[in-house]
Formats: C-alpha cells, structure tokens, sequence
C-alpha cells in the first residue's frame, strides 16, 4: 500500500473519531430523540477505529521483516511515556479549568491508546523469539471471528475481553493491513462495492425502524455501533477499498497526522472548544452547531497534538533516548 494514500486515510479517521465522539451524544433513545441523520453518520463513522489499525499493522509489520525487536521495543517505550506524560498533563489542565469552575467534558476513553501502545510490544515479543509472522498469521487472524462472537456478550463497544487482553481483539485488524487488504486491492472491487452499497441503504432503513428500542434491546446496539460487529467489519472493508481508490487518483493531496497524539487531545480539544465557544452544547444536548464543534475541535486538536508531538519527539530523543538505548542494550 501507498504511504501517501494510507496518510490520507488516517486522516480522515482521525477525523471521523471526533465525530464518533460527538454524535453519540445524540444516539437514539426510549427516552429522547434526535435528529436521525445523526446516528446515520455516526454509523458511516464506526469503521474508523479498525481503520486505523489496518494502517498501523501494515506500517509496523512492514518493519517486522527489516528491523530487530529493539525498533518495536523502542517504539513502545516512546508511545507509552508519551501517553503518561500527556494525559497527565491534560488532566492537570482540566484539573485546574474545574477548580474554576469551568466544566470542560473529557470525550476520552484510553482503551484505544491503550490498545495502540502494546501492538507494537507484542510485535517485539514475537521478534526477539525469531518467530516467522508469516506462519502464525492465520492464528492472529482468527481472532477476527472469535471477537464477532463476543460482540454480543455484552453491550460494551469494545468488545467483551478486558484488558490488557483486548489488544487481541484488534490484532486482526493489525495483520490485515499487511497481510490481507493490500492483497484485496488488486482484485476487482466493483461488485463488492455495489453490494455493500446496497447492504448499507437497507441496514440503514433497518435501523431508522429499529432505533427507538435501541436501549432495550442491547444486540440491536451491538450490531450496529461494535467495533467486531458484522455491520461494522463490513463497513471497514467497505470504507478502505473506497477510500483507498478515491486517493489513489488524487495524487496531489498529502497529508499526514500524528496519530496517537491526536488521539489523545481529541475528547479535551471538542470539550474546551464546546464550553468555551459553544457554552457546553453537547453537555446540554443541543444538536444545532455540532458540526461546527466538529471541525473546529478538530482544527484545534490538530494544532495542540502537533505543537506537542514535535515538544515530545525533541525531549524524548534529547534526554530519554540514551537511557532507554542502554537499558535496550543489556
């Protein structure tokens, strides 16, 4: 796959992820009801999250066959005192906004950056033992319909294993980007295109009827809004394909995010720019500028997460590289 193109990916799941964040303020209820086209979006939405760990797995995986486990080791240490650092920062920050009473709600929750930091150690487990990737593929990969399974035993959007065991939920989606999405690339698409068009309007019909009793019935909710649900790996795939061949003809369009960072400011960007531009819309469920806290938290967060990966990614390798270089080394 085309690091150009897989950038342009991300970004716009990245961008997506805010608006995860957003909508599911205005999920259809039994109790209140929201303009529908939001939750419409918000399931367009859904296949962000495994989206980009295709991304991450082919980036990673491609390093598998050049590197040795201290690149993966490395690369855990730096993502998960990065992590440490800034959600100890954001919540000394949103400390101190409540301290004067300015109540900014943290659309966070650390499951995916806790999911996103261990790939990458798992990765190095496997290398420093010298084991083929290429022939524990498969057992990675039947993960996939194990975590389908699961999907309904509760009604958690992540899935059933707790951690840290819900990184094997995702390691499909790791072993895909390298293993299995560049390979339905170069296939015809076209029919699986149309039909997950057509699977999409009636699953959409389905559930504009099916809503209303979305919190009675909690496997019409995992059906549609699970990260392993049948409806959302179908939207994935769906998704990449579509998105993959739309930037490949757009040649002049690069664009790259930090995406951990991004991640992590995300849920404090969209409360700081909904209290203090906004007067705490999504807290008082007022649908009207949700999309204007969207691009504009957005916008936000992309200035504060990259102010503070290039602040990190200076320190990191000025001071702590060294350290963790000769503790690597023994």
């Amino acid at each position: 796959m085309e690091k150009r193109i897989t950038n342009n990916i991300k970004f716009l799941m990245l961008f997506f992820v805010f608006g995860i964040h957003i909508l599911l303020n205005f999920r259809v209820n039994s109790s209140e009801t929201f303009p529908i086209i939001y939750n419409l979006i918000e399931l367009l939405l859904r296949p962000s999250i495994n989206i980009l760990f295709i991304i991450t797995g082919y980036g990673l995986i491609s390093k598998y066959f050049e590197k040795d486990y201290k690149y993966f080791l490395n690369k855990f240490f730096y993502f998960a005192i990065e992590s440490i650092i800034f959600l100890i920062l954001l919540k000394g920050i949103q400390y101190i906004l409540n301290h004067y009473d300015i109540l900014v709600i943290n659309y966070f929750s650390p499951w995916f950056l806790f999911t996103y930091v261990l790939v990458p150690f798992i990765l190095m487990i496997l290398k420093f033992f010298n084991v083929d990737i290429n022939k524990i593929k498969f057992m990675f990969l039947a993960f996939l319909p194990i975590s389908i399974l699961l999907t309904f035993a509760n009604n958690s959007h992540t899935g059933f294993m707790p951690y840290p065991l819900t990184v094997l939920e995702y390691l499909p989606f790791v072993f895909m980007g390298y293993f299995l999405i560049p390979k339905l690339l170069k296939m015809n698409n076209l029919k699986f295109l149309i039909l997950s068009f057509i699977y999409i309007i009636i699953s959409f019909y389905l559930y504009m009827i099916l809503s209303p009793g979305l919190n009675k019935n909690e496997y019409i909710y995992n059906y549609f809004y699970q990260y392993f649900s049948p409806h959302v790996i179908t939207l994935t795939f769906f998704e990449f394909i579509l998105l993959y061949n739309m930037f490949k003809k757009m040649k002049k369009i690069k664009i790259n995010l930090p995406t951990l960072e991004l991640y992590i400011v995300s849920g404090y960007s969209i409360g700081i720019i909904d209290y203090f531009i906004f007067n705490n819309s999504l807290l008082n469920k007022n649908y009207e500028p949700v999309f204007k806290v969207w691009i504009i938290s957005f916008i936000f967060g992309i200035l504060v997460a990259y102010t503070l990966s290039k602040i990190y990614k200076y320190l990191y390798y000025k001071y702590l590289y060294n350290h963790i270089k000769l503790y690597i080394e023994i």
